[in-house]
């Protein structure tokens, strides 16, 4: 299904640029979405390990 409004170029070259720049957004948002992930896993790692810390040292719990 093609949406209505959708304008395509009649030139193929064209219609190749606009392909390759799809691709190249698409792996562009595949690396920001496996950056985002890393970045949570790293977050969550960081909050385990404060609170390990608050649990050991008395001084970290007042924090």
């Amino acid at each position: 299904m093609t949406p209505p409004d959708l304008n395509l170029p009649d030139d193929v070259e064209a219609l190749k640029a606009m392909v390759l720049a799809m691709a190249e957004k698409a792996a562009r948002t595949d690396a920001l979405e496996s950056e985002v992930a890393d970045l949570k896993a790293r977050n969550a790692d960081a909050d385990e390990r404060i609170e390990r810390k608050r649990q050991a040292d008395p001084v970290w719990r007042s924090g």
